[in-house]
């Protein structure tokens, strides 16, 4: 093939290549590309309907004794918050069962539920508040990025109530736990 012929070939496919790469989906005109690595906020969360809890809490079956605690303490003070009891349930299944999916639920550390995205997803003194499926996960690398975590969804910026209603927004959320000295 003449040298001059391949030179055009790679220039019109280089062109075309990159009026692909910039063309918006919506409509096929050529515009900046989105940032792909922009993590938008979910639609808020209804947790709660008519002052009835949509949603249950689950710890890990054998969780310590300081995660126990915590679980305990975020539920009561979520129905102090709200006024709404939420069931407290462990992971615990059935030799041979398996956890339902679809069932909404508040995951609070890593359960059966979880097991697959949270390992590895948080490390020490960071923590992550987000959705996946009907589950609405908080993970903690440690105790105090946990109590980070719970603090964070328990504020008016994250949970919030409308009549009877009970909401979670701005989803997902990740920071790290703001240590003491000497902690």
């Amino acid at each position: 093939m003449n040298k001059s012929i391949l030179t055009a070939f790679i220039c019109v496919l280089t062109t075309f290549s990159i009026s692909l790469l910039s063309c918006d989906e919506s409509n096929g005109i050529g515009t900046e590309a989105a940032d792909t690595n922009e993590i938008t906020a979910a639609a808020p969360l209804m947790i709660a309907e008519n002052g009835k809890a949509l949603y249950k809490i689950i710890r890990a079956e054998e969780a310590n004794t300081l995660l126990v605690n915590e679980v305990i303490s975020f539920r009561r003070s979520l129905e102090e918050k709200t006024g709404i009891s939420f069931k407290l349930e462990t992971d615990w299944l059935k030799t041979g069962a398996k956890p339902d999916m679809n069932a909404p639920e508040i995951t609070v550390g890593i359960t059966n539920r979880n097991i697959s995205v949270a390992l590895g997803t948080v490390g020490n003194f960071k923590y992550s508040v987000k959705i996946n499926g009907n589950k609405l996960e908080i993970l903690a690398g440690d105790s105090s990025a946990l109590r980070a975590a719970i603090d964070m969804f328990l504020s008016d910026e994250v949970l919030y109530m409308e009549n009877d209603n009970v909401y979670v927004k701005g989803l997902p959320l990740s920071g790290k736990a703001n240590l003491a000295a000497g902690e």
